[in-house]
């Protein structure tokens, strides 16, 4: 069974690091968003909207899914892994709607707040050709993507 839970993100300002200080200390913290576990099946529009520490993923079925894969993306492991046990024959997802994770966000130094995505859309495509360029990669859940609505 794939659980898929929710997550907060907190938009965070740290200190520059300091050699003397003893340990950081978050001088601001808030609420930016927050991903809903109910987001789970809108990875067919070609999107994350669950990141990995929203999901449960059980250990021998991602062992058998990843078997003979190379997982060549930089960016986008969650995308992938999710992906890869969503198009398990016979698989099974729990949607939790609690949040089981908060996710810090800070400024510019977060990979995914960078402004030049192209790294990221090649990572997208590396992901979908090894899913779909092999035996088992006319799953019709994966094809759906193609009709998707756009973003």
């Amino acid at each position: 069974m794939v659980i898929a839970a929710s997550s907060m993100a907190m938009r965070e300002t740290w200190p520059p690091p300091a050699s003397h200080a003893p340990a950081p200390a978050i001088p601001y913290s808030e609420r930016s968003h927050r991903y809903s576990a109910a987001d789970v099946f809108r990875v067919l529009t070609g999107d994350n909207y669950i990141p990995i520490c929203s999901m449960v993923l059980p250990v021998p079925l991602m062992r058998e899914r990843l078997r003979g894969r190379e997982a060549l993306g930089d960016y986008n492991e969650d995308y992938f892994l999710l992906l890869l046990a969503l198009t398990a024959p016979r698989v099974e997802v729990c949607v939790l709607p609690v949040d089981i994770a908060s996710i810090s966000v800070r400024d510019k130094e977060n990979a995914g707040l960078q402004k030049d995505r192209s790294h990221w859309h090649f990572s997208y495509a590396t992901f979908l050709l090894e899913l779909l360029n092999n035996d088992e990669g006319n799953s019709p859940f994966l094809w759906q993507q193609a009709n998707a609505p756009p973003q």
